[in-house]
């Protein structure tokens, strides 16, 4: 046989667990309006880094969010992907002729086989993409590739490669 310390009526018991019902409808609804109008404004929802690691790519986890201006991945990806194909010094005209003569001697070297975007920021006018490069000859492991990406009247248009190889 069980002890009550006191007898609730059933109504009461209905009354404030549907009140706690609503409260709790209330806050969820609260808390998925404030995720939506920080979600619109970020293209980053989560950057988890480990600050351990030397290399940029080891111990970094990155959530996009899948509302994002895609225009600056979209000119970095045509970038790289004429890169990969066409002739290096006409891609990476924009760079000093010094610069330009170094990097495309690697390009040439290490070649493209794939990449993904690892992380990107974003600033007024201008957005950096780093991405993971897989190329040959080397293991298939990533080497890291930062562009820089800023808008123009023409759309967005890639203004400075940097690459570890």
């Amino acid at each position: 046989m069980r002890c009550r310390l006191f007898h609730m009526p059933s109504k009461v018991v209905t009354s404030r667990s549907s009140r706690r019902a609503w409260i709790g409808a209330i806050a969820v609804g609260l808390c998925v309006a404030a995720v939506i109008l920080w979600i619109d404004h970020r293209p980053i929802l989560i950057r988890l880094k480990d600050p351990a690691t030397i290399d940029p790519s080891d111990g970094l986890d990155v959530v996009m969010n899948p509302f994002r201006d895609r225009g600056p991945e979209e000119a970095g990806n045509a970038f790289l992907t004429q890169l990969r194909a066409g002739p290096c010094e006409r891609v990476l005209g924009f760079l000093s002729a010094e610069r330009r003569i170094d990097l495309c001697a690697r390009e040439r070297f290490y070649r493209i086989l794939s990449w993904q975007l690892r992380d990107r920021t974003d600033k007024r006018g201008s957005v950096k993409l780093f991405y993971g490069v897989c190329r040959l000859p080397l293991p298939l492991l990533p080497t890291n590739v930062w562009l820089t990406v800023v808008r123009t009247q023409a759309g967005w248009r890639v203004s400075d490669f940097e690459c570890w190889y």
